[in-house]
């Protein structure tokens, strides 16, 4: 699963290297399913986090969902036929929030 999970990650990557924007968003994307991966494996391996490990596993994510938020609400003139890409791969971002809502 990784293999096929790193293959499709850095193809999104490098297609969206039109803008450094774009890229930018892209990796943050990746990354943010990376360390999802990680609370994902942790949970399957029955140890649960204490409360203060578990803020330190969500927190990367968390500041990646808001750096790949504000990237969406771009004022650059230059990139503004990207807008609606910016938009989509943030609300798309949305689909890792459940874990912070989550207590094993």
């Amino acid at each position: 699963m990784d293999s096929l999970s790193h293959y499709w990650s850095s193809r999104y990557v490098n297609a969206c290297g039109c803008t450094s924007s774009d890229t930018a968003q892209a990796t943050l994307l990746s990354k943010m399913f990376a360390n999802t991966r990680a609370i994902l494996l942790c949970a399957s391996a029955c140890m649960k986090p204490s409360d203060t490990e578990f803020e330190t596993m969500v927190k990367p994510i968390a500041a990646d969902f808001d750096a790949i938020s504000k990237i969406k609400e771009t004022k650059d003139r230059s990139l503004r036929d990207w807008v609606l890409h910016f938009q989509t791969v943030a609300e798309g971002a949305g689909c890792v929030a459940w874990i912070k809502a989550v207590r094993v």
